[in-house]
């Protein structure tokens, strides 16, 4: 058993505090937990293992900060954290991990405003972090170095306007920054995003008329 690989325990009713044991399973490269009542804090015996590649614990109540040292899994592809009750900032190396390509931390408790640039080393695809406490204005995204395809920021208190630099992400399909406290006019660069299918942007303080080549957008769904 030690040399298991795959955890797969998701859609369940577990519950209680994940047993300090999993440490033992020395090859795990994937856990994933998700929907269950599993309930404390970060489960620890998980940053030992330095070759986990998959982390899912959407779903659970876990609470307390994400710990710093989920950074030093290196391997991590896909982490996703969302509909728990973690609260605290989250550590900018979590954007930096090289291999990273999904990081979901929706509908928790975090606060904090974003990195102001990500580097070329950044593998990030999907960013998903609606439904915290983020704040501060949007960042310049020209000095995010990153091929992203979703970009969730709603349900925050982001303030300030739309940069136009966001239309320097060219690959995005999804820009979600619905429910926010963002002012000013959309970006006219926005609508020449020809990769662009979803766009939503509702309640928010946004003014101005829409460009009359909106039809530009002709992949949004």
């Amino acid at each position: 058993m030690t040399w298991l690989t795959d955890i797969i325990l998701h859609s369940n009713n577990f519950s209680g505090v994940l047993p300090a044991s999993f440490t033992a399973f020395k090859a795990l490269s994937s856990i994933s937990i998700s929907n269950n009542r599993f309930t404390g804090t970060f489960p620890s015996p998980l940053l030992h293992h330095k070759g986990l590649g998959v982390l899912d614990l959407s779903n659970n109540s876990f609470s307390g900060s994400i710990p710093r040292e989920l950074t030093e899994l290196v391997n991590l592809i896909d982490i996703n954290l969302s509909d728990n009750r973690f609260h605290g900032s989250i550590s900018t190396g979590l954007f930096q991990l090289s291999v990273l390509i999904s990081l979901q931390l929706a509908n928790n408790f975090l606060s904090g405003g974003l990195p102001p640039f990500l580097s070329a080393s950044s593998s990030l695809i999907t960013l998903s972090l609606g439904g915290n406490g983020f704040a501060g204005p949007l960042p310049d995204f020209s000095l995010w170095n990153v091929s992203f395809t979703k970009l969730a920021l709603n349900n925050n208190n982001f303030t300030g306007s739309i940069p136009d630099s966001i239309s320097t992400l060219t690959t995005l399909e999804a820009i979600i920054l619905n429910d926010n406290q963002l002012t000013g006019s959309i970006p006219a660069a926005i609508f020449n995003m020809t990769n662009l299918k979803y766009l939503y942007l509702a309640n928010n303080n946004l003014s101005s008329k829409l460009p009359s080549d909106i039809s530009r957008l002709g992949k949004l769904e």
